[in-house]
């Protein structure tokens, strides 16, 4: 789902935080003005980003609190996702994008990170060969 660019501000704040938030917390946080983060907030509970997560008051007034229902990871894996489907030049390898994308350091971070990076694709290899073996099941029946 693509997200505007002030739905991902909102949605920061919203990951940022460890309780749900009112429109005017979020405010507080970001800026802008209650209105605008209103209308963001109603168009990230129709993409189903986020939900209401209770009431509470704030000066005297009865509001809603919210919750993100994504992850970050998941959001910033999907424009990621969206990014290589999109590169103008298709001859550009994933694997070379990726390593572009890879710390230069050669510290303890970038090892570490280098370790989740291999379990993932093993785990990945680990599920196409599993549809493979199920495709291929299902022709010998």
């Amino acid at each position: 789902m693509k997200l505007t660019k002030r739905e991902i501000d909102v949605m920061r704040i919203l990951w940022e935080s460890e309780k749900a938030l009112m429109v005017s917390e979020v405010v507080n946080r970001e800026g802008g003005t209650v209105y605008s983060v209103q209308r963001v907030m109603q168009s990230l509970l129709k993409k189903g980003m986020v939900a209401v997560d209770g009431y509470a008051y704030s000066n005297k007034t009865l509001g809603r609190k919210f919750k993100p229902l994504v992850s970050s990871e998941s959001i910033e894996s999907e424009a990621l996702q969206e990014l290589t489907g999109s590169l103008i030049n298709k001859s550009i390898a994933t694997s070379h994008l990726l390593a572009s994308l890879l710390p230069t350091d050669n510290s303890e971070d970038t090892l570490s990170e280098l370790d989740r990076l291999e379990e993932m694709i093993k785990e990945r290899k680990k599920q196409i060969l599993k549809m493979e073996d199920s495709e291929h099941q299902t022709f010998e029946d």
